[in-house]
């Protein structure tokens, strides 16, 4: 019995002569495995191409490469198998985005986001220099959240709210 492959959801459009974008080729529910990576190379250092899916694993693989980032993010990457999930439902022709603080701790190039989002943080930065509550609203990977589980500490707590008067 042959197995038939999967349509694609997705295709990488040309933007200008600089910058690509993932759309969507169909209508996308919530929840669905829009993607999976196959084929990937692991770097021990992040470049601006790069998901960090550990402390010091950064993959490059070609569709995740091509992701822009938004503040209001309709996909997420789930680093634990490599996987770009629909967060909400997606029309058609529309751009895939991930928040890129999800799962960098650090980015390799900050930049000041124009996504024109309500919920716009602003300037993007890794999820070590967020604060805590900015990131609660979002799927983190693994390592993003075991570094809010620290932000969550007593410890983190007070460092963030200063000396008590």
């Amino acid at each position: 019995m042959r197995i038939q492959p999967r349509k694609s959801l997705i295709k990488i459009e040309s933007r200008d002569w600089l910058t690509n974008a993932v759309i969507a080729t169909d209508t996308i529910k919530a929840r669905t495995v829009i993607y999976q990576s196959q084929e990937f190379l692991i770097l021990p250092k992040p470049n601006y191409q790069t998901v960090q899916i550990a402390d010091n694993a950064h993959i490059i693989d070609h569709v995740f490469a091509n992701l822009n980032h938004h503040c209001s993010p309709n996909t997420f990457i789930d680093v634990s198998d490599f996987s770009l999930v629909a967060e909400r439902d997606i029309e058609q022709g529309e751009e895939l985005t991930f928040a890129y603080f999800t799962t960098e701790v650090k980015l390799d190039r900050p930049f000041y986001c124009q996504c024109n989002s309500s919920n716009c943080i602003g300037n993007i930065l890794g999820a070590s220099q967020m604060p805590f509550k900015s990131l609660m609203s979002y799927s983190l990977s693994h390592h993003v959240l075991n570094l809010t589980k620290f932000a969550s500490s007593e410890r983190y707590q007070a460092y963030e709210l200063g000396p008590q008067h």
